[in-house]
């Protein structure tokens, strides 16, 4: 296109959804251009501190079992057979049919005992990443386990990983990659195309692609 800030796709938003996007443009022959506030990432960004990696955010692959809960030592006989029967009929679930509940009134149905209710809420904090399984419906932890019974996996050296590959593929494909440009606004011009408005640049694109914040955030920066 004609200048050095017009392109055919400007992507907001550098996490993985954005990033992506950018790649699969890019390698197909667009000129493109991801922009983000902060560094890429978004939540999938990692920190190492004193040895360790941390991911900034919750982040599994879901691979589609659980542990065995049904051998474990934490639970007594009544809730291993209980346990067993959920398991086994937990695939079949409808969330859907239980959406008017919240995890922890769903849970307290089972007819567990206080240690088996302790061992299956424990999973499902860890499955849906929510501290308060008062605050969740039940059918969000619904389909969080039915994802954990198919296998999870994590990443030793952190969701960076992905990030780091994601970038490489971007620049190599000849994408470019700008941080520290939050966009403010999205502009729509006469001849067709969309501004993007940042900080310090306008960004002009045929296609524009927010991936960026929370639904709310996405509908301030449209035209």
């Amino acid at each position: 296109m004609g200048g050095s800030d017009d392109f055919d796709v400007v992507v907001v938003g550098a996490g993985l959804a954005g990033l992506v996007v950018g790649v699969v443009a890019a390698r197909g022959g667009a000129s493109v251009t991801v922009c983000d506030r902060r560094s890429a990432g978004g939540r999938a960004r990692s920190s190492t501190r004193e040895g360790f990696v941390l991911n900034q955010g919750p982040h599994a692959l879901f691979r589609g079992g659980a542990g065995s809960l049904v051998v474990s030592p934490l639970l007594n006989g009544h809730d291993k057979v209980k346990m067993a029967r959920l398991l086994a009929r937990l695939p079949r679930y409808r969330g859907s049919s239980y959406k008017h509940l919240s995890a922890a009134d769903w849970i307290a149905s089972l007819g567990l005992t206080d240690r088996g209710l302790g061992v299956l809420s424990t999973l499902a904090r860890v499955v849906t990443y929510s501290g308060n399984l008062s605050v969740i419906s039940a059918e969000a932890a619904i389909g969080q386990l039915q994802l954990a019974l198919k296998g999870v996996l994590y990443l030793d050296v952190g969701w960076q990983s992905l990030v780091d590959g994601l970038v490489t593929a971007l620049t190599s494909a000849g994408g470019r990659l700008l941080v520290g440009q939050p966009a403010v606004e999205i502009q729509a011009r006469m001849d067709g195309t969309l501004a993007v408005r940042t900080q310090s640049a306008n960004l002009v694109g045929r296609a524009v692609v927010v991936a960026a914040g929370s639904p709310a955030m996405a509908r301030a920066l449209l035209p």
